[in-house]
């Protein structure tokens, strides 16, 4: 199975179960995927480099806007307070995001990406479909 087949499986399998589009695929995630990189979703990453992709982009990004709003007018926030705004709130977003993404996988059961594939997904679509049947039922 090729890897953007596993991908389109892994997000039909988290809409079954009622996982958002935003959580399971982040935009950061979409972005590598449409440059073609083949990393996995988040749910199936080692927490350290969900940790490192989340926290590095979401603290660069930060760190600008608020080196960019923290010099306007008769402001100035020099470079150095503004890389350690970045490396803070780098590394808070970056755990965060992290643990949640680890949590909702146990939560979830995922095996390993190497294990994934469209027969996984469609057993777990036909589990998930029988269990809410018998709740309702």
């Amino acid at each position: 199975m090729t890897h953007a087949g596993k991908i389109a499986a892994y997000k039909e399998l988290m809409a079954t179960r009622g996982i958002s589009a935003s959580t399971a695929a982040p935009p950061l995630w979409k972005l590598c995927w449409t440059l073609g990189l083949r990393i996995p979703p988040p749910l199936f990453m080692n927490p350290l480099m969900v940790f490192l992709l989340t926290g590095t982009s979401f603290g660069i990004l930060f760190g600008f806007g608020a080196w960019v709003l923290g010099n306007r007018g008769a402001r100035s926030m020099p470079l150095s307070k503004a890389g350690w705004v970045a490396l803070i709130t780098g590394a808070a977003f970056g755990i965060a995001i992290a643990w949640y993404c680890r949590r909702l996988a146990r939560q979830q059961q995922l095996g390993s990406w190497s294990t994934f594939d469209a027969s996984v997904a469609r057993n777990n679509r036909v589990l998930t479909r029988n269990v809410r049947d018998d709740v309702a039922g």
